[in-house]
């Protein structure tokens, strides 16, 4: 967006413990993974969370992790571990430096696809201390004000993906600890549009989170462009769980998988037609007898035109809905200016 920097975020700010350090060593490595089950991402999730949490207990910044992963023998990270207490974590990543060299250099290698956007100074810049001084993001502090936070990442090689998942997972954290304090549920509730989520903000347990952060005033909204781009991030399981905890959904137009559109069929079910009969003769007779016939046909779902969608709402039946845009409503005016203001700024910083 070429917007200019007036603030920071410490993704190390406390990482104190193991289960901090691998949650935020899983949106790194969770760039890299695939579906063959590999050791790799699980053993570079151990090594990346190390060096996390020595950053961490040395005062360093996410450039020095970067540099260990850059350094198979580098002692010091190991000796911060054994410092702090964490002896059986040191004693894992002296391990490693021990190891096979061809299975050391395969778990680094693995750690450092995934954090390869900390080789960009462009987004490094945002996550370590700045040289002049501006505010630094508070997760905290956020939740208790009026605030709205924009999430921006493109869906390429060393793209900032992992940071702004760990940052997204980083409030809703922040939310469900302030929710407890709270009494169980945020009040007003905290509204979190994951537009284009499976690029953008790919929190690879967010399918198990779901319900649970609805009970906690945490209000989540997923916006995915199919069913196959939610199961490339959290696997057919992780998207089957997330479709089903989620109570609303919302399907437009523009689907082309056959299996999604007849199981929308499906869903949205049949009704009886009446079919008659006529024989014809001295006896002749007419009949009529009632035929189950879906509502929607697979091929009807794949051709709902712009502007309809079909709601799916639990305990309901669904709903055909003619959705209103925008530039339809009381406040396209205002809309229209501030996008062409905005659009203009962004091209006059590019050219």
């Amino acid at each position: 967006a070429r917007t200019p920097q007036t603030w920071w975020w410490d993704p190390l700010a406390g990482i104190t413990t193991v289960e901090e350090a691998e949650r935020l060593a899983m949106h790194f490595i969770s760039t890299v993974e695939d579906d063959t089950k590999s050791i790799w991402p699980m053993s570079a999730t151990e090594l990346l969370s190390a060096l996390l949490l020595a950053a961490n207990l040395t005062g360093a910044d996410l450039r020095q992790v970067y540099r260990w992963l850059a350094d198979e023998h580098d002692p010091s990270p190991a000796a911060a571990l054994e410092a702090g207490g964490f002896d059986v974590l040191a004693g894992s990543l002296r391990g490693l430096r021990h190891a096979a060299p061809e299975t050391r250099a395969s778990v680094y290698f693995t750690a450092r696809s995934g954090a390869r956007c900390l080789r960009n100074p462009e987004i490094t810049a945002w996550v370590t201390p700045p040289r002049r001084p501006m505010p630094c993001l508070d997760p905290v502090a956020f939740l208790r004000g009026r605030n709205t936070l924009y999430l921006l990442s493109k869906d390429s090689g060393g793209s900032a993906a992992p940071l702004v998942a760990a940052l997204t997972d980083r409030v809703l954290r922040a939310g469900e600890r302030a929710a407890e304090a709270n009494g169980g549920r945020l009040d007003p509730p905290l509204v979190v549009v994951l537009d284009e989520a499976a690029s953008v903000a790919p929190i690879r347990d967010l399918p198990v989170l779901y319900s649970h952060y609805g009970s906690r005033g945490i209000v989540l909204l997923t916006i995915l462009q199919s069913l196959a781009q939610g199961q490339a991030v959290w696997g057919q399981t992780g998207m089957e769980t997330l479709w089903g905890a989620a109570t609303i959904k919302v399907i437009g137009s523009g689907i082309d998988s056959e299996a999604v559109a007849s199981q929308i069929s499906r869903l949205v079910g049949e009704h009886d037609v009446a079919t008659v009969s006529v024989t014809s003769g001295r006896s002749g007779s007419r009949s009529t007898s009632l035929t189950p016939r879906p509502i929607l046909s697979p091929a009807q779902v794949r051709a709902l035109p712009k502007g309809r969608a079909l709601l799916l709402a639990t305990g309901t039946p669904i709903v055909l809905l003619t959705l209103e845009p925008y530039y339809r409503g009381p406040h396209a005016p205002v809309v229209d200016a501030a996008a062409a203001a905005l659009v203009a700024r962004i091209a006059k910083e590019a050219s």
